[in-house]
């Protein structure tokens, strides 16, 4: 067998050997990507439901909703304002702030 020819057939049984590694780990890492997808949402749920990330999620909005002033025509919304329902509306306009 000439260099050229086996150097050839190196490559291409490096790359079958790489190529099934890939295979073979791939569930290893898509479990591993599924794991850590999990960690950063139960820290960020745990940061979520704190005194300190409620009172600032309240100045956020008080901030946001000040910023202009709000007449019928400009009513200011924010859908879920604190983070922990999703079906939560906070409405202010001219005469006050409603909670639907």
């Amino acid at each position: 067998m000439s260099t050229a020819v086996r150097s050839r057939v190196f490559k291409i049984s490096a790359a079958a050997i790489a190529i099934g590694l890939c295979l073979f780990s791939q569930d290893d890492v898509s479990a591993s990507i599924k794991e850590r997808r999990v960690e950063r949402l139960n820290a960020q749920i745990e940061s979520v439901y704190t005194t300190e990330y409620q009172q600032m999620m309240d100045d956020e909005m008080a901030d946001e909703r000040d910023a202009k002033e709000r007449t019928v025509d400009n009513i200011y919304t924010k859908t879920n304002p604190y983070g922990t329902n999703t079906y939560r509306v906070y409405q202010y306009g001219f005469r006050g702030f409603y909670f639907a």
